[in-house]
């Protein structure tokens, strides 16, 4: 199981949401580095490398849940941190 061998690796759900806000981040810069970068390539590229590089936001956020799911199940997630969950009804 790929999210208890990156659990045993000592990542934690809050690196992955960590990853996901600097991928954010990174985004934007790389869109605009483009831009100032690379003059003649026009808009519609740095549109790509802002879109390449957004795609990583989800993944890692996705990965964050799944370590948190994992933690709240081994026990590991800090105290406080989660809120029961309330059965719809």
């Amino acid at each position: 199981m790929v999210i208890k061998k990156m659990h045993d690796m000592g990542i934690r759900s809050e690196h992955a949401y960590l990853a996901g806000l600097a991928s954010i981040g990174l985004t934007v810069a790389t869109w605009a580095g483009s831009l100032r970068m690379e003059p003649g390539t026009g808009l519609a590229r740095a549109d790509r490398w802002g879109i390449f590089i957004g795609e990583w936001a989800p993944t890692f956020f996705g990965l964050g849940l799944a370590l948190s799911h994992y933690e709240q199940q081994d026990g590991t997630l800090l105290a406080g941190t989660v809120h029961p969950l309330r059965e719809a009804g």
